[in-house]
């Protein structure tokens, strides 16, 4: 959330001066017949354009999630967006684990509760949001009802990590399924953690590069043109 907050503060800060506090000081400049650096001119462009197509922008990004919103309603479309979802880098493997561990979890509670499996499989699958992930998990358990074991009938879905598939059967083989799911809910919610963590790190010091990339081209942008101006006048 940190390194998130500084890049919007300075794409915040950016836009701020570029818009407010260089357009003044490039009318001094024009009425001296000053030239204007390229670094300015630059950044000149880059604010006429925004402020030539903002309302485009903001109107083309509304619709656009707009659109994506009623889309999401079509389950067959939801189903291929949620089945993009896991295969994107980072994305999926986030979307992956935080499944496997929620219905990993919520089936194992239930199981030490007394419920039975087919019952407690079923309200597992119910908190399960990925639409592609929810459909592995359901044709399992319609193959449990046939009469073949859940954990074979994992196998079958790629998408489902082979370490989770390894829990349940061995739960399976050792009438221990409670306790396994419940050790393969810890060990993935931990891995989504610690992956987290690792991504936030690595964000941080690039968030950190970025800001003092946008501060030295905003001085650059700024005190040149100044520069020039008092050199101008004297």
């Amino acid at each position: 959330m940190y390194p998130l907050a500084i890049m919007g503060l300075s794409m915040l800060t950016l836009v701020v001066l570029m818009t407010v506090a260089l357009p003044p000081l490039l009318k001094v400049f024009k009425q001296l017949d000053t030239d204007i650096p390229a670094m300015t001119q630059i950044a000149l462009t880059g604010v006429s354009w925004v402020q030539g197509n903002f309302l485009t922008a903001v109107v083309g990004t509304a619709s656009f999630f707009f659109i994506f919103t009623l889309l999401r309603r079509v389950p067959t479309v939801r189903y291929w967006m949620d089945a993009v979802q896991t295969r994107l880098p980072l994305i999926g493997s986030f979307t992956i684990m935080g499944e496997i561990a929620s219905f990993s979890r919520t089936t194992s509670l239930l199981l030490n509760a007394g419920v039975t499996l087919s019952p407690a499989l079923q309200q597992g699958i119910k908190g399960t949001k990925n639409l592609h992930i929810k459909k592995a998990l359901m044709d399992s358990d319609q193959r449990l009802h046939s009469g073949q074991p859940f954990g074979e009938a994992l196998k079958l879905h790629k998408i489902l990590p082979m370490m989770f598939v390894q829990f349940v059967v061995i739960g399976e083989e050792t009438n221990s399924l409670a306790k396994t799911l419940r050790d393969a809910g810890e060990d993935y919610q931990r891995q989504l953690e610690q992956k987290l963590d690792s991504f936030l790190g690595m964000l941080e010091p690039a968030s950190t590069v970025l800001v003092g990339g946008i501060v030295g081209f905003i001085a650059f942008s700024m005190f040149v043109p100044i520069y020039s101006g008092m050199k101008a006048l004297g």
